[in-house]
């Protein structure tokens, strides 16, 4: 007869997440946000941006918004800060809550200059870099000059950054995985299949969120090297 040492090592059990824990969890985020006036602020305005645009009916508010090449061309800096607070659809509201909760981890961990900077370098470096794409590609023929007035707005660029930027407050065990699936998220358009090869709007479009997403990134290097 087998001694009781000689039996098989029961596997651990796999915790279990209570829903006591869920509720702290869902109380700690929400006294998170309730403290970020970066966020609360940036959602408000997107939200007053888009009754303000459904009110009136008209769509050259949001065609006027647009970093087109057009826009870039005859107003750049009005463009390039109300792009930021305009979307497109009302689908796009879909992604506001995980703005809010992003931007209000981003104040908590590296304060209100620092994600409203990042915010800003990730739009505005993306939509810039989208639109040397695009001028780059009408030059060549591969695009139509019609690709210079489209409808390009939307507070993902700032929000990919700041996703980026929030790599350095990962704890090392599980920072392989937040990259992965930050890449997974945003740029998943260009795993499957090259943008430059299918060259529409949207495509490059993903060509900026993967270049706001490598952006944060490299903030986040930064910081940490200057800790």
């Amino acid at each position: 007869m087998s001694s009781e040492s000689d039996a098989e090592p029961r596997p651990a059990p796999v915790p279990r997440l209570s829903k006591a824990a869920v509720a702290r969890a869902v109380r700690g985020v929400a006294a998170l946000v309730a403290r970020s006036d970066v966020a609360l602020v940036y959602a408000a305005i997107v939200l007053a941006v888009f009754a303000w645009v459904e009110i009136a009916g008209d769509p050259t508010i949001v065609a006027n918004a647009s970093t087109n090449l057009a826009n870039l061309q005859s107003h750049p800096i009005q463009v390039l800060f109300s792009s930021a607070f305009v979307v497109s659809a009302p689908a796009d509201l879909v992604a506001l809550p995980g703005l809010v909760v992003v931007y209000a981890l981003a104040q908590n961990q590296l304060g209100r200059a620092a994600t409203l900077v990042t915010i800003a370098v990730g739009h505005v470096l993306a939509s810039l870099c989208v639109a040397v794409l695009l001028v780059t590609g009408i030059f060549h023929g591969f695009l139509t000059p019609e690709i210079a007035t489209v409808v390009d707005v939307g507070f993902s660029y700032g929000l990919a950054c700041v996703m980026g930027v929030l790599r350095a407050s990962v704890s090392r065990r599980y920072r392989a995985w937040y990259v992965a699936g930050l890449l997974a998220l945003w740029s998943w358009p260009i795993v499957l299949g090259s943008p430059m090869l299918r060259l529409t709007t949207t495509s490059f479009t993903d060509v900026g969120h993967t270049l706001a997403l490598l952006t944060g990134f490299g903030l986040s290097t930064l910081a940490a090297r200057n800790k």
